[in-house]
């Protein structure tokens, strides 16, 4: 039903194929693949709780069938989306592909932490880990989270990097792009703050009361852990950021500066603020050869100089525009700048 569609793509429409039933369809079929993945790794390497093979994948037909089922959800709702990655980008393809490189990202980072917690845990326990059961299935876990958010992130990013390298501008002017970008760096900052402040209280903690050892170690694994993880996303999601901002700084169109008139470009400007006749006007011009301009004050002027002084007053200005003032004090002429758009 959703093919008949084809010819009205609604943001609704485009809601529901592409975040519902491609991201949806896709989702579901990772997460039920990671934990059958992890199952198999605990079973052949690990410690599994189960004593027997029927006992321990009990679940398998279930996750397979939500494999199988997931992805022909999604690849039903790639064939109904029809023209694929070659589509024009809408808001909504933004939104699914920062959606599910969110997604992967995720995951991978929570495999890198439980990495680091592991070598962590390895380093204070020594040969323990080796027979650390949970530390063995903890390190399983982690093997299968970076297994399975690396390829999704990396997939999902590389396409909206591929499509900000085609067409930067539409791409760079996305408030989904923008969203993902800060969310990210301040969710990962904020994460690195708090995991530092865990990281220092725990360690002044054992300082305090006899001595950082082994067991301290053990104590600062998961906050260690959170703190690399959260430093390096932030670090490279703003260092991205500030590469968009700086391209569209960069392809921003220029404003034009405003410049003073210099001479012999155009016709010398003479403002005047008083009154002239008509003809008077007309004279001034004729003998300063510039475009004259009348400001008539509110207020009468205490004398009005004639048009020899105007013109000799205009004259002992050697180049530029010039204001022409009648006040109290008498005839003051001011070079000024005219300040016009090249």
């Amino acid at each position: 039903m959703l093919d008949l569609a084809r010819g009205r793509r609604s943001t609704g429409w485009l809601v529901l194929v592409l975040l519902v039933g491609v991201g949806g369809g896709l989702l579901a079929a990772i997460v039920a693949l990671s934990v059958l993945a992890y199952d198999v790794l605990v079973w052949l390497v690990g410690d599994p709780t189960a004593t027997t093979a029927a006992e321990h994948f009990a679940g398998a037909p279930d996750l397979a069938g939500a494999v199988v089922v997931g992805l022909l959800v999604w690849w039903y709702h790639q064939e109904v989306l029809g023209t694929g990655r070659a589509a024009a980008r809408t808001e909504v393809r933004r939104v699914y592909e920062y959606v599910m490189a969110a997604v992967g990202l995720l995951a991978a980072s929570a495999g890198l932490v439980m990495v680091i917690v592991t070598l962590v845990e390895a380093i204070a326990a020594g040969r323990d880990l080796v027979v650390g059961g949970s530390a063995l299935n903890a390190l399983l876990a982690a093997l299968v989270l970076l297994a399975v958010g690396l390829p999704v992130w990396w997939w999902h990013w590389r396409l909206a990097q591929r499509a900000r390298g085609s067409g930067p501008a539409a791409e760079l002017a996305s408030p989904t792009r923008r969203t993902y970008l800060l969310v990210l760096f301040g969710v990962s900052g904020v994460a690195a703050v708090i995991a530092l402040i865990t990281l220092v209280y725990l360690l002044l903690e054992d300082a305090l009361a006899g001595g950082i050892d082994t067991e301290t170690m053990r104590s600062i694994r998961f906050p260690l852990g959170i703190l690399a993880t959260t430093s390096l996303l932030s670090a490279y999601h703003w260092t991205v950021f500030r590469a968009d901002r700086a391209e569209l700084d960069r392809r921003a169109p220029a404003r034009a500066p405003h410049t003073p008139a210099t001479p012999g470009h155009g016709p010398r400007t003479v403002l005047l603020v008083g009154t002239l006749s008509p003809a008077e006007h007309a004279d001034l011009a004729t003998r300063t050869g510039a475009d004259v301009q009348l400001w008539r004050p509110r207020a009468a002027a205490p004398a009005r100089p004639s048009v020899e002084e105007l013109a000799e007053a205009v004259g002992a200005v050697p180049e530029g525009d010039v204001l022409l003032l009648v006040d109290a004090t008498g005839l003051r002429a001011v070079p000024v700048d005219h300040y016009t758009s090249s």
